[in-house]
């Protein structure tokens, strides 16, 4: 099985084993210091399901590798791909983490695969950076989630929007579904618009199917290319009085460069990423990915730091602030507008 890092990374990585269960990336560890607790081994696994997190894998590998090169911390990490989320795959890769005296997983799993974790019955600790609580249903203690609050960000969202005319877009992929879901539930009455990729989209005709969306509040439920689109045709069709509204899935600069200013002059994004941590950001930025945009690569961070400072070297600084209740990480929402050249927080 193949995976190919970035060249700063190999540089950076001392060494590389390949096993049954997929491509081991061996990070260096150094000896325990002596004011730690030797309860703990220092050292990590990271389990992925590559074919089920595509581009993810690499970001979730890098964003750990930036941690331990910001903290000079003194553990070290191993890589386990896995193609799927297999039941029978993942249970023998994490009888063979468990095996090999692992104690901390960083799982980045979806939830079938966080059902294997439950009948694994394993001792191990698991950070799942992919996954809200809420979405899970599990009272395992061992079990900690780093997954961003949808369904909160959409309510802070809703009570600036303060109206019953809603319109969401949507297309036919799990999150944008979910999220078109979550505001009907919220608001029945909410107008829904969804954009198929099989056909050629005729906007006017969208647009006005049901009715002027003039004075209405207009959720982009969309990835980002989608949502540029949605917002410049919004414009075209000289549509009055429209204010937009986004969760986490359209924070990226991609949507500003793609967007003129006026298409997006009204846009409100719900943003769960409080990254400070300058140097971070930068070692991230030499691994090809930005910790400030994307939140699977913060989410990551965040669990590798909360084991690392909590378990192996409780003298080490945290970098991030967010705290975890009930084995949730709590994050804050941000609401960003944008003049059309940079997010600024409202």
């Amino acid at each position: 099985m193949k995976y190919i890092l970035s060249i700063f990374a190999l540089f950076l990585l001392s060494a590389c084993t390949i096993s049954q269960q997929g491509q081991n990336v061996h990070l260096p560890k150094t000896e325990l210091e002596e004011n730690l607790s030797t309860d703990y081994d220092k050292k990590i696994a990271l389990i992925i399901p590559e074919n089920v997190l595509r581009s993810y894998t690499k970001i979730i590998i890098n964003s750990t590798l930036a941690y331990v090169l910001r903290q000079n911390a003194e553990f070290s990490v191993d890589v386990f791909l896995v193609q799927n989320e297999n039941e029978d795959r993942l249970k023998d890769a994490l009888e063979d983490i468990e095996n090999n005296g692992y104690k901390f997983v960083i799982a980045a799993l979806t939830l079938r695969g966080l059902n294997s974790i439950e009948k694994a019955n394993s001792k191990m600790y698991f950070y799942v950076p992919t996954i809200h609580k809420k979405n899970a249903n599990t009272k395992n203690d061992r079990i900690y989630f780093g997954g961003i609050d949808y369904d909160e960000q959409i309510n802070r969202l809703l009570n600036i929007a303060n109206t019953k005319n809603i319109a969401s877009f949507y297309d036919k992929s799990s999150l944008s579904s979910n999220l078109n879901y979550n505001i009907l539930e919220k608001i029945p009455s909410a107008r829904t618009y969804l954009l198929s990729k099989e056909e050629r989209i005729n906007f006017r005709s969208l647009l006005y199917s049901k009715g002027s969306l003039s004075n209405t509040a207009v959720f982009l439920n969309t990835p980002i290319v989608e949502s540029a689109i949605i917002s410049s045709q919004l414009r075209v069709y000289e549509l009055k009085n429209i204010s937009l509204f986004s969760t986490q899935i359209t924070y990226n600069p991609t949507l500003l460069s793609l967007s003129q200013a006026n298409d997006i002059r009204n846009l409100y994004i719900a943003n769960s990423i409080s990254n400070v941590d300058y140097e971070l950001s930068y070692i991230n930025e030499l691994l090809d990915q930005s910790i400030d945009y994307n939140w699977v690569a913060y989410s990551t961070a965040l669990g590798v730091d909360f084991f690392y400072t909590n378990f192996m070297n409780k003298n080490a600084k945290r970098i991030f602030k967010e705290q975890i209740k009930e084995n949730q990480v709590i994050y804050d929402i941000r609401i960003m507008r944008t003049d059309g050249f940079s997010f600024k927080e409202d």
